[in-house]
């Protein structure tokens, strides 16, 4: 096959975009890869080139066309160039994007026919970035409380379950948060170091409020 512009064009159509689409839903949704083989991914990005052609079929074969016996591109080049961005970048882009938002929504109807997007109920649970208190089991049996709120960070899939808390506060033997540690930083915690987590809602109450409620 004699590579024309056009055909080359073809080629990238088929190509290009299923690397962009995966690249873009890894962006959105955890993935561990590290294990895929190259023709795996290679068959999965000749997967999502396949959808991205369906989608915009229409468009491709608008521009590898001929206008008055005159290949399309020689006619309209400049909306050639603008149709190719679209098919190679935009779209592959928009649509795992929008896919991406409908499955990491708790409540979309989506996800009552397909598998979540989460691979732990750490990913589940921290996905909405919740204001919450967090008791802190230690290995050795010792409890530490926190806050997790907007500068807080849990890391997710395929990394390990660390967290970072923005703030730490003193616990009794009976895990009741006493108060705030003065001048805290925040904290951060491997998960290495802590046998399981406990979350608790409830506003900040200092001057000896009430302490935080267990949410349900």
């Amino acid at each position: 096959m004699e590579l024309t512009p056009e055909n080359l064009g073809l080629i990238l159509t088929f190509i290009v975009p299923g690397f962009v689409s995966i690249k873009t839903y890894g962006l959105f949704i955890s993935q561990d890869r590290s294990k895929l083989s190259d023709l795996h991914t290679f068959m999965e990005a000749i997967t999502f080139s396949s959808i991205n052609l369906a989608i915009l079929f229409w468009l491709v074969l608008l521009i590898n066309g001929s206008v008055n016996g005159k290949p399309f591109i020689e006619i309209h080049p400049v909306v050639y160039i603008i149709s190719m961005i679209f098919i190679l970048l935009i779209g592959p882009v928009l649509w795992p994007t929008v896919f991406a938002y409908f499955r990491r929504t708790k409540n979309s109807s989506l996800n009552k026919f397909i598998l979540s997007p989460y691979e732990l109920a750490w990913d589940y649970y921290f996905a909405d970035g919740p204001d919450c208190w967090v008791l802190i089991h230690l290995n050795d049996d010792t409890m530490i409380g926190g806050r997790f709120c907007a500068k807080s960070y849990a890391s997710g899939f395929p990394n390990p379950n660390d967290i970072y808390l923005e703030e730490v506060w003193k616990v009794n033997e009976f895990g009741e948060f006493i108060e705030k540690v003065e001048n805290t930083k925040g904290l951060y915690i491997n998960n290495l170091q802590y046998k399981y987590l406990e979350f608790f809602s409830g506003s900040d109450y200092n001057n000896n409020e009430s302490n935080p409620e267990m949410e349900v």
